[in-house]
């Protein structure tokens, strides 16, 4: 029996959507007799398409029963796979593929998008630079490409990839929103908010080209407009939580400090982890005269917890490790001088140590590993806190270094997208001292920018920092460094714990 007419049906009703009709034809002719293996490579590709991987994973197992040389078999459970969020497996069965089909773009890329979910950017780099040496003429890659630069602060680079790709395909409404972002970390705030509207233009529910054109309005002045964008975002996806929580900032920044804690609440409600949420219900507490609620939800004197670690074995002394470390951030490869959409000023910013080789970091890796289970098992005292009750089974880190120079200093800030974070100071100038009644240099906890606090008073915590020790801290509590002059550089290593589900 030919699949050939039943193939053809089934491919232009997947491509209109009818997926429920392209399954029945496929089911159909299989149920007939037909043995083809595209046939069973659609009605995965449809499965999953419906939301329904687990049975479109069933369906590749008998595909590579019967076809164990057909790279197409590997691709199409790999995808299966990846849906799944068994990214290792993934890798597997498309390294597979891989190996049986070389030459094949779209693998390359499906490839490429696994090694990115599991924070192996390198690796994922190059695996799209070769879908695009394969096809030229693909946007997608390019696009991909382009956000790891934005992932890795090369802004510049990410925006001549989205010119790039755009000019090979101008209606894809990704890529303006991407280009979006990369021309506002750039600082081009009107170039920014041209591309969000052309994305918007090809796609009017994109809510991230809508939030993201907020924030670019909420930047330029304008916190009316960017309020009305952030609503229209949340009313396409009332679980984005981005637009939630600028949505509440930008309420406090317009003093409706009522109706920005019924924002930061109605997004806690959803995921009352949420540290932009906490951080701005936080606020709202404080200006609305409700402090002592305020204090108990910062936790300032029981969150705030520093560690002094143990010199790893491989070691001599702790000045042996603080060299190692010093001398690996300042020759990393992404050590870049106040790179945009960051809080440093007068100071360099490296991207994420843990995603190129580690050298020494590898040992503090380990023992913010082991202070964070430590901290996980202290919250046991505190078991309604937010912090506690969001407290992540499953979680990845991030760790990137701030080299500060004369007059460097922090801005007040907050890490939204993580549950935890925390510093660890590795070289510290002689002039941060004890006895400074200034306190130059040190790490301050708990006071807002001011366009947030509204002229009111927050209490703060501000502690020395110490070569060799860490500070571990909820992720919504802002914090700042506070200027100081020193012809000596202050070298931290922070990092992030963000929740993560488990992959098979």
């Amino acid at each position: 029996m030919s699949a050939l007419p039943e193939l053809q049906r089934a491919e232009a009703a997947c491509s209109a959507g009818r997926y429920a009709e392209a399954e029945a034809g496929l089911r159909k002719a299989l149920a007939a007799g037909a043995d083809d293996p595209h046939l069973l490579e659609m009605l995965s590709l449809v499965l999953r398409r419906q939301r329904r991987p687990q049975e479109a994973l069933e369906v590749c197992e008998k595909l590579l029963a019967r076809f164990p040389q057909r790279a197409g078999a590997w691709h199409e459970a790999g995808r299966t796979l990846n849906n799944l969020g068994q990214l290792d497996a993934a890798r597997g069965r498309l390294q597979q593929a891989i190996s049986l089909a070389p030459e094949d773009a779209g693998l390359q890329h499906d490839f490429g998008h696994v090694l990115q979910r599991l924070g192996e950017t390198r690796a994922a780099s190059e695996a799209f630079a070769c879908a695009l040496k394969l096809r030229p003429e693909w946007a997608v890659p390019r696009v991909r490409l382009a956000l790891l630069d934005i992932d890795a602060g090369n802004f510049q680079a990410a925006r001549e990839q989205l010119e790039a790709a755009l000019g090979l395909d101008a209606q894809d409404a990704d890529a303006w929103s991407a280009l979006g972002v990369a021309c506002h970390r750039l600082g081009c705030n009107e170039e920014a908010q041209a591309a969000y509207r052309q994305a918007l233009a090809h796609n009017p529910r994109h809510g991230q080209a809508l939030g993201n054109l907020g924030i670019v309005l909420h930047d330029a002045g304008e916190p009316e407009a960017a309020i009305a964008a952030y609503r229209h975002a949340l009313s396409i996806n009332p679980r984005d939580f981005r637009a939630a929580e600028h949505l509440a900032d930008a309420l406090l920044e317009m003093n409706d400090c009522r109706a920005a804690l019924a924002a930061a609440e109605k997004l806690l409600k959803l995921f009352h982890g949420h540290s932009g949420a906490l951080a701005s219900k936080a606020i709202a507490l404080q200006r609305l005269g409700r402090a002592s609620e305020a204090a108990d939800l910062l936790g300032m004197d029981e969150l705030v917890w520093p560690i002094d670690i143990q010199v790893p074995a491989e070691f001599t002394d702790l000045d042996a490790f603080n060299s190692a470390l010093a001398g690996h951030v300042l020759a990393h490869e992404t050590l870049r001088y106040e790179p945009a959409g960051h809080a440093t000023r007068h100071g360099q910013h490296t991207g994420d140590l843990l995603r190129y080789e580690k050298g020494p970091v590898q040992w503090l890796e380990q023992a913010v590993q082991k202070a964070v289970s430590d901290y996980q098992a202290r919250l046991t005292r505190w078991p309604q806190h937010p912090l506690a009750r969001s407290k992540p089974v499953h979680w990845r880190m991030s760790m990137w270094s701030v080299v500060m120079g004369s007059s460097g200093h922090q801005l007040p800030h907050i890490h939204p997208s993580a549950w935890l974070s925390g510093v660890y100071y590795a070289r510290l100038p002689a002039e941060i001292r004890k006895d400074d009644a200034d306190r130059a240099g040190w790490i301050e906890f708990g006071r807002p920018p001011e366009s947030l606090a509204g002229g009111c008073d927050f209490p703060v915590r501000i502690e020395q920092p110490r070569a060799g020790r860490m500070y571990l801290f909820p992720a919504f509590l802002y914090h700042r460094t506070i200027p100081f002059s020193s012809e000596e550089p202050r070298i931290s290593l922070a990092f992030d714990i963000t929740p993560a589900r488990a992959s098979g």
